[in-house]
């Protein structure tokens, strides 16, 4: 399956073997490819793009840490351009490495608003729109994952667009 954006990263990314993933840095069901089946769908509409990309890429466990009811009601079909949204605030244009990433930097989201990076004795942060305390940001868990069409960093938290 071939899929528009970063979601396609992420829809790459997680297909194959459990060897597979464990060989790419991902632990057995740290990523569920459902949720790139649902970002495929729900990005249908900008078309087909070979990137590349940097995906950061919310574990299972940081979807299940989601408030109750949210990740259901995303997963809504009447709520497909809400997911959408959610999805492409974790993609940005062009690769970047855990080493390209300054504190303070903010990358635009291909969603459209920016996300703040932030830099902590050598370990990456993104400070979403709402998180205001740094217990809040979502950390990158495990860098520089290679795709075909770019770069994923797993992250901790799902990061949130106004």
């Amino acid at each position: 399956m071939r899929c528009g954006l970063g979601c396609g990263v992420l829809w790459r990314l997680t297909q194959g073997s459990a060897e597979h993933r464990r060989a790419r840095g991902l632990g057995s069901g740290s990523l569920d490819p459902r949720h790139g089946r649902q970002g495929c769908r729900a990005r249908r509409d900008i078309g087909e793009s070979p990137g590349p990309f940097t995906v950061f890429a919310p574990t299972n466990e940081a979807f299940a840490a989601l408030p109750a009811g949210v990740l259901e009601h995303l997963l809504r079909p009447e709520n497909k351009a809400e997911l959408a949204k959610v999805l492409t605030y974790h993609v940005v244009a062009g690769a970047v490495t855990a080493s390209q990433i300054h504190d303070r930097e903010i990358f635009k989201t291909v969603e459209g608003q920016g996300v703040e990076a932030r830099v902590f004795d050598g370990k990456v942060f993104l400070q979403d729109r709402i998180a205001e305390d740094p217990r809040d940001f979502a950390q990158v868990v495990t860098a520089d994952v290679s795709a075909s069409n770019g770069v994923v960093h797993v992250i901790n938290k799902v990061l949130l667009p106004l």
